[in-house]
């Protein structure tokens, strides 16, 4: 049992767990009242007593990079002509003596 504490890093003595978690509540509470006031999306109304209001977030606009479209549009072109060597490759009347596609398109 005492590995699987040291696995956690956590001590076996349950008052010095709760003393630790405390002190880090403790710790994380004094950061938010201190930065709440400084945060001007965050506001304390006075309606139903001291509620906390949090303005909207602002949607983030998705960045694309300049030449995804050219990535894009080269990647298919790619496509489509490999497909076309395979069918006009493989078609019978082209006088091909390839009864299967070979691995490379395959995969």
């Amino acid at each position: 049992m005492e590995e699987n504490y040291k696995a956690l890093k956590q001590p076996l003595n349950a008052e010095a767990f709760t003393t630790s978690v405390k002190q880090a509540m403790t710790e994380g509470l004094e950061k938010l009242n201190i930065g709440m006031p400084k945060n001007s999306k965050v506001r304390i109304t006075e309606k139903a007593g001291d509620w906390i209001a949090v303005s909207r977030r602002q949607p983030r606009l998705l960045t694309v990079p300049r030449n995804l479209f050219l990535l894009l549009f080269k990647r298919q072109l790619l496509v489509y002509l490999v497909g076309s060597l395979c069918q006009c490759c493989l078609h019978p009347r082209a006088g091909c003596s390839i009864k299967r596609a070979p691995d490379i398109f395959l995969s």
